[in-house]
């Protein structure tokens, strides 16, 4: 987790060829001792190249070399995506994977488990120890992640919005500032949990509530942004996250179809590793609010990024059917206890129920299985006893052309033609004569497997 990652867009061309090629993965290194390709810079004169490394810009890796933003070949790849049509169609899609490394070694999309993100957000009532001990609860119950919630609050709210008074049954404070600056941890603190998370053995991230936090976190060097919904459709904000380099999750609570499109466009020529989240800003989500049918709609509209869900309704069932349509990132809520001060906690999930849902996803993934239908070896035992064979109605004697009123359908023994054939078996000549009420054998059958002229 607090290994370096290198700030580019896409992964190196050999895992893009391994891929693309169907080979398995190579076991990748730690990232602090992955070998990089030359820092050759698009777009970029020796003489500059200092000056540009020396001002900490992201960089994406861009036919063949590590391009800098608003270089000519991030500016020609942005021109092709404009010319794809739909959002994620045309020149791109054919090269964008529909996976990406969320994390060191972990891949969302394609047939990658569903990434689970435990958000604690600030339900640890700014407490250091709870929040820790909300960190190894979601590392027993199975997500991938522990997600915190990080504001530097001068610059989230304006002086009047941290002045107003708070008089919430909620509230940690006499103003909505004394409220926050309660629940809010410091960057040492912050250091220290995800120190902790480390020792555990999870992911460790935080929404960056503002920009100057998406600069905490970077320095702090999480896996991964998580864009929440309220910074949706800050679009300066997106594009300044999007420059680091870092995978985003994107959440799109509060926000239209038309937005959401309009934040593809920024994001994806900046930083290509990203994927939407359905979400409904509510807290608790009513079913009827949910709209997981957007997740389709998402897929569709943008082929070439994962789609995940992040869900703020009470219970497990509907995240659940959420993977089953296709999640790949999926967040939940957690608490200790929803009888704690804090609105997010009758939204959130006790240890108990975060364990049965990462049960139910787990065991939903394993179902969903192959696209392709056939007789399946655990369906053999029921085949053999109840599966249906072709039989006369009726004696039919040798060399009689077989018609259909001549045949039926039965459970037999021994095993015959499949029900499927029995059209195709109209026309042919029987070899021998077949009892009423006997099973009709390839080998009772002229050319069987062949098809009767007409």
């Amino acid at each position: 987790m607090s290994a370096h990652r290198p700030q580019h867009g896409r992964t190196p061309p050999s895992a893009d060829r391994r891929r693309r090629a169907g080979l398995p993965r190579a076991a990748a290194p730690p990232l602090s001792r992955r070998p990089r390709p030359p820092l050759r810079l698009a777009g970029v004169s020796e003489a500059g190249r200092g000056d540009w490394l020396r001002g900490g810009g992201g960089l994406t890796w861009r036919a063949g070399v590590w391009a800098p933003p608003g270089s000519a070949a991030n500016r020609s790849e942005a021109a092709a995506a404009g010319r794809g049509g739909r959002c994620g169609a045309g020149a791109r899609a054919a090269t964008m994977p529909l996976e990406l490394e969320l994390c060191p070694g972990r891949w969302v999309g394609g047939q990658h488990p569903c990434f689970i993100i435990a958000e604690i957000g600030q339900n640890h009532q700014g407490d250091l120890d709870v929040a820790k001990r909300m960190i190894r609860t979601a590392k027993e119950c199975g997500a991938d992640c522990a997600k915190f919630q990080k504001s530097e609050l001068e610059y989230k709210f304006n002086r009047k919005a941290l002045a107003r008074p708070y008089t919430s049954k909620h509230s940690w404070g006499q103003t909505y500032g004394e409220h926050k600056r309660h629940l809010e941890f410091s960057h040492d603190q912050y250091k220290e949990l995800q120190s902790y998370a480390q020792e555990v053995g999870i992911f460790f991230t935080a929404s960056g509530m503002d920009e100057m936090a998406v600069e905490f976190l970077h320095q702090l060097n999480v896996p991964f942004f998580k864009v929440g919904s309220g910074d949706t459709n800050n679009f300066p904000y997106l594009e300044k996250t999007a420059k680091k380099g870092r995978p985003m999750v994107i959440s799109s609570g509060m926000q239209s179809m038309d937005t959401m499109k309009q934040v593809y466009q920024i994001v994806k020529p900046l930083n290509p590793n990203f994927c939407f989240l359905q979400c409904t800003s509510a807290y608790p989500l009513q079913p009827e609010d949910v709209n997981l049918r957007v997740i389709s709609e998402y897929q569709k509209l943008f082929p070439d990024i994962p789609i995940g869900y992040s869900g703020h309704e009470t219970g497990i069932a509907i995240s659940v059917a959420a993977v089953a349509l296709g999640a790949k990132v999926l967040e939940r809520h957690i608490t200790l206890d929803k009888t704690w001060k804090g609105s997010d906690h009758s939204a959130s999930l006790e240890p108990g129920e975060l364990a049965e849902l990462v049960r139910s996803v787990r065991l939903v993934e394993r179902a969903l299985g192959s696209p392709t239908k056939q007789l399946l070896p655990c369906e053999m035992a029921c085949n053999e006893k109840l599966g249906k064979s072709v039989v006369a109605k009726v004696k039919i004697p040798e060399g009689t052309i077989l018609t259909l009123d001549m045949l039926t359908v039965k459970v037999g023994e021994p095993k015959g033609y499949p029900p499927e054939d029995i059209f195709s078996l109209v026309g042919k000549k029987v070899l021998v004569t077949v009892e009423e009420d006997d099973t009709i054998l390839e080998e009772s059958v002229e050319n069987h497997g062949k098809k009767v002229k007409s």
